[in-house]
């Protein structure tokens, strides 16, 4: 009989800065057979880390640093997991939410000021100074929410060719080209797709092959999926579904995080107010199922994260300070609680060590 051995998979969670509660970038791991959760320990005391990206290599850990003068972070990750700040560097916006890593370049989607920035990654892993940024307009039927833009996350396709942006507050998804030079950002033709009026996109993924791409709509609670032209960049809205169950109740509720399996199989997101975690099955012609709505086991599930393995879900109760585990069943793809911790932090964001 074959013993199976428990590996600790270790990972980085971002916090939001409340007050009277730990603050900075802390580490914890989880269990690859039970699925618990080690008590996180502060690695980085930097303010409000709310959004955190790991460079392909697995060297370097970049976070946002969520204050009304943008700031971005870059870390070397140590060899006892430990991260050494390296610097920081102004977003070129207000209230940055989101970095993308890609080869040679950090994008910024700034929040406030609506607009997406490129900062150099240095030879060290260092950032240098904004060398690109791209500015929205636009505005949707949300009097609250939907004055102006606001970016609110982004993505490089694989071959580096385009960026898609969400602005939650035009119900857009841009489309941009890189220019001949690396991080150099023109707007594509089309220039964008758009989700339903007043959905509010949020944050989108592709899917490996490039001819999908899905986006959570964080008013509208639901999700859009598009089919791409990985040739010229252009989206086709295909399908926008509920993330909620008929008669759940909307008050309160956004939505949240967006994960893909690493199969590709499933599609996941989070609903904050109502506090779960939804799965859809991807079809073979990309559009989605409804599969299964479950308790998140954290107050406002804000992001979450699938392990490398694609065994395990981890998700932060911004709201509580709980971290919540979650099996994934791996023919079905739908989620079982495996375990929580209390932090006494606002655990917003993760990323699993490569």
């Amino acid at each position: 009989m074959t013993t199976l051995h428990a590996l600790e998979i270790p990972f980085y969670v971002g916090t939001s800065p409340v007050p009277g509660k730990q603050n900075g970038i802390l580490l914890s791991s989880l269990d690859s057979n039970s699925g618990k959760i080690s008590s996180p320990v502060p690695v980085a005391d930097i303010q409000g880390p709310g959004f955190l990206a790991q460079s392909g290599d697995g060297r370097f850990l970049y976070a946002t640093i969520e204050k009304e003068a943008g700031e971005v972070a870059a870390f070397e990750i140590q060899d006892d997991r430990s991260l050494r700040l390296l610097n920081t560097q102004p977003s070129g916006g207000k209230l940055p939410c989101h970095v993308w890593a890609a080869p040679g370049y950090l994008l910024v989607s700034n929040y406030t000021e609506g607009n997406v920035t490129c900062l150099p990654i240095l030879p060290d892993g260092s950032l240098g100074g904004e060398m690109a940024d791209m500015a929205f307009t636009g505005k949707g039927p949300n009097p609250k929410r939907q004055k102006k833009s606001y970016a609110h996350g982004a993505a490089v396709t694989p071959d580096g060719r385009f960026v898609y942006v969400c602005d939650l507050g035009s119900d857009q998804v841009w489309i941009l080209r890189m220019g001949q030079k690396s991080g150099q950002l023109e707007f594509g033709d089309p220039a964008s797709g758009k989700v339903p009026p007043g959905g509010g996109p949020r944050h989108l993924v592709l899917n490996a092959p490039g001819d999908f791409l899905y986006v959570n709509n964080e008013m509208g609670m639901s999700v859009s999926a598009f089919e791409r032209n990985p040739q010229t960049g252009a989206l086709r809205l295909v399908q926008t579904i509920p993330t909620l169950p008929d008669g759940a109740t909307l008050d309160g509720a956004t939505t949240s995080g967006l994960v893909l399996h690493p199969t590709g199989k499933w599609l996941y997101v989070s609903n904050r107010g109502h506090n779960s975690i939804t799965v859809y099955g991807v079809a073979g012609d990309g559009t989605l199922e409804f599969l299964q709505n479950v308790p998140a086991g954290v107050g406002m599930p804000r992001e979450f994260l699938i392990d490398p393995s694609g065994r395990w879900l981890v998700v932060g109760g911004q709201a509580d300070g709980g971290i919540a585990s979650m099996k994934i069943h791996a023919t079905e793809g739908t989620l079982t609680p495996a375990d929580r911790i209390e932090t006494g932090t606002a655990p917003v964001t993760f990323s699993f060590l490569r």
